[in-house]
């Protein structure tokens, strides 16, 4: 099982684990149960049909293979920000990602990206690190849902 320990915010020790994304801050809780949440990966089909419509098929799958890469790497600076404790960088990352999200129909990442922005904004580490964790988990589905969409032969 994957882990990475760090101290992202003030002295909270964390302890990330691999698969769902739980949560051990060293601390003996007693019994702890692990909640994994999958939440439904939305796409606004009429915004996608819209930019098919108006660039045509080549230029739209051109847009939106371009999209998918600028929404891994605003993730992946996030994740450098998080680690790094840039509330900043986080909550530029993840105005970014939900801008990009928004243009190519993702509505549960743009809004979860809005609340990850809100979060860096306000400050609450344990919100944050909540909300980035959801951010990870449903841009991996929904990257994947829009890569499956353009896979030759569907």
């Amino acid at each position: 099982e994957n882990a990475v320990v760090g101290q992202p915010f003030g002295n909270l020790r964390w302890l990330v684990c691999g698969g769902c994304g739980g949560v051990n801050t060293g601390v003996d809780m007693g019994q702890v149960t692990r909640l994994c949440r999958q939440e439904p990966v939305r796409l606004d089909s009429e915004r996608l049909c819209a930019l098919y419509d108006h660039l045509g098929s080549h230029q739209a799958e051109t847009l939106i293979a371009r999209a998918v890469e600028d929404i891994a790497l605003h993730l992946y600076h996030a994740q450098a920000a998080y680690h790094l404790g840039r509330r900043d960088g986080i909550a530029r990352s993840a105005r970014a990602v939900g801008f990009v999200a928004a243009q190519i129909g993702l509505t549960t990442l743009e809004r979860i990206a809005g609340n990850l922005h809100d979060c860096a904004v306000d400050g609450d580490p344990v919100a944050l690190g909540a909300t980035f964790s959801r951010l990870l988990r449903s841009s991996e589905r929904a990257l994947d849902l829009v890569w499956d969409m353009q896979a030759p032969g569907t």
